[in-house]
């Protein structure tokens, strides 16, 4: 199967080069193949939707993912793609109800921070979960890959966009190692969304955002 990445680059070929039709069967992709990630791909069939100018089938999708407790990041209806979308009274209508339902929760923004495995440079794993978790539930899941990262990633100096660069005696076997532990992140026996950035410069080991 295709991954993620590379449908959504291929979307942003499509619709960058005027071809409407493959651009909303790629967004259907996105959508059905990846149903973790549907409170991030709702915004791609909206605007190959919009892009079509059909802006009934925008609300549409809209609602789809208001149902499916997925319409939660308001702040990408700021894409330029969306413009239209923004003006549209059946869209505001159910991204109105989306913003309500936000405001009823009454989310504040906290940042649980554990205390570094070890002195010196350590790996930073960020686990960004979603609006139906919390910190505190979700950081014991991840205590066991940041210890893994911590032992693999020593000395890490800095990273790239894809990978980890690791200067030092255990670059090799690290960079094997973390390709592990990020496949095992990103599978279904995972808990929640993570984000790696193993290596980049500070003295943090690991945390969980809420």
């Amino acid at each position: 199967m295709t991954g993620f990445y590379d449908l959504q680059d291929e979307y942003r070929r499509q619709a960058q080069a005027g071809q409407l039709t493959e651009a909303l069967e790629t967004a259907r992709q996105l959508w059905d193949a990846f149903p973790d990630r549907r409170n991030f791909t709702w915004m791609f069939l909206a605007a190959a939707y919009a892009a079509m100018g059909d802006l009934h089938a925008v609300a549409q999708a809209l609602r789809q993912a208001l149902d499916g407790n997925f319409l939660w990041r308001l702040s990408l209806f700021e894409i330029p793609e969306l413009e239209l979308v923004r003006s549209d009274p059946g869209c505001q209508a159910v991204i109105e109800e989306a913003r309500k339902r936000i405001k009823a929760k009454n989310y504040r923004p906290l940042v649980d921070v554990e205390r570094p495995l070890r002195a010196g440079i350590a790996p930073l794993l960020l686990h960004l979960h979603g609006a139906n978790s919390d910190a505190a539930s979700e950081l014991p899941h991840w205590r066991a890959a940041a210890t893994r990262l911590d032992r693999r990633c020593r000395p890490v100096v800095a990273t790239k966009r894809r990978g980890p660069l690791l200067l030092g005696s255990a670059a090799r076997a690290a960079a094997a190692g973390l390709a592990n532990d990020y496949k095992y992140a990103s599978s279904p026996r995972a808990h929640g969304h993570v984000g790696f950035l193993a290596g980049r410069l500070g003295r943090a080991s690991g945390g969980a955002a809420q």
